[in-house]
Formats: structure tokens, C-alpha cells, sequence
């Protein structure tokens, strides 16, 4: 979501483990649909952080550089600060409210 609580859609959501959960390799990302939502069925049981534009050149679904700046959830731009998502066997994790900055 915005700031104006709008989705934002077409911003890859990129997931980094927290050891000693291993890490997907390349690191995971998938882009959120035109609500602002999006899915990922495959992430080992453990803790995972969430974020856009964790890469050191940040790019949207089109190649094009991004307009928003690096953020994590729940929308803090300090990786120290970001909230934990727990993983556990065959669970789904719904209702995470991520609000990004306003775009550059």
C-alpha cells in the first residue's frame, strides 16, 4: 500500500532468510498484482524478512529503475528495524500491511 493506503502494484517484493532458514537462491522476489498482493508458495519453514529494492541497483517488473526507495516491512527503510514473518509448515501468511514510501 501507499501512504494513501492505495495498492501499488507492479513493485517486486523481494524475501531474504533469517539463519539459519537458507535462503532461496537468487534471492526471491515477486512483483505484486493490481492490488497491492502477492504470492509466493514454495518459502522453507523459518523467519524472513520482506522489502523492495533490496538489490544495489533497484529495478521495477519492466527493467525500469524504481521509484521508490529501499524499504522493509512493514515499511521501515533500516533493515534492523524491519518486522520478522515466521514460516511454519504448510501455513499461509495473509493480512501483512506494508505501506511504501512516496515515490521518488
Amino acid at each position: 500500500m501507499d501512504t494513501r493506503n492505495r495498492p501499488v502494484a507492479g513493485v517486486f517484493v523481494e524475501i531474504e532468510a533469517i539463519p539459519p532458514t537458507s535462503q532461496p537462491h537468487p534471492l526471491e522476489s515477486v512483483p505484486t498484482d493490481t492490488d497491492g498482493r502477492f504470492v509466493h508458495e514454495w518459502l522453507d519453514v523459518g523467519e524472513y524478512v520482506l522489502g523492495i529494492n533490496l538489490a544495489s541497483s533497484p529495478r521495477d517488473f519492466l527493467g525500469k529503475r524504481s521509484r521508490f526507495p529501499r524499504t522493509y516491512y512493514p515499511g521501515v527503510t533500516n533493515r534492523s528495524e524491519a518486522r520478522r514473518v515466521k514460516v511454519e509448515g504448510g501455513q499461509n501468511v495473509d493480512g501483512l500491511r506494508f505501506v511504501v514510501p512516496p515515490s521518488k
